[in-house]
């Protein structure tokens, strides 16, 4: 039968947190590209490189604004230059697009509101994830009631008793 302890749930659950963790920093510690494929001045830059990386490109699958070199990503990145030479700050020109374009234009969702599930939700289900895997399966256990294993002298001879008592002898 199927059996999973609780060491094993644990131990799971605690070596994919551990995974994602070392993945999750390994992204995070990626250095930024040194050189801008777009003209920016030198004093802008480092807030150009971080409103334009939290931005998601419109026409292209998984890269922002600054990755990209659509179009209308290159429209984005004139209004973010424009903006941050105007003084705005890096809140104002994020409100400005999500103003304009809705949540969906950051890369990552904002923790308020409903949206706090796309944050919550990933982590509730690693960790109570296994330990529902667990008490499903353990609800599920059954316990089999097995008689020992007789020799045949014993069950010829109980078969033996049983027929004389059917004949009534």
């Amino acid at each position: 039968m199927f059996k999973i302890k609780l060491t094993t749930v644990l131990t799971t659950t605690l070596s994919t947190l551990g995974l994602f963790l070392i993945l999750n920093s390994s992204v995070m510690n990626a250095e930024e590209p040194s050189k801008i494929p777009f003209s920016v001045d030198e004093s802008i830059q480092d807030e150009f490189l971080e409103v334009a990386g939290d931005l998601r490109c419109p026409t292209c699958v998984g890269l922002s604004v600054l990755e990209s070199n659509a179009d209308f990503s290159v429209q984005i990145k004139n209004i973010v230059k424009e903006k941050i030479q105007e003084g705005a700050s890096k809140e104002e020109i994020l409100d400005y697009f999500t103003d304009r374009y809705g949540a969906w234009i950051l890369r990552e969702p904002p923790k308020t509101g409903f949206n706090i599930i796309a944050w919550a939700l990933p982590i509730g289900l690693m960790v109570l994830g296994p330990f529902f895997v667990y008490g499903f399966f353990w609800r599920r256990k059954q316990i089999v009631l097995t008689k020992p294993v007789r020799a045949s002298d014993e069950i010829l001879k109980e078969m033996e008793d049983k027929l004389s008592q059917l004949r009534g002898v």
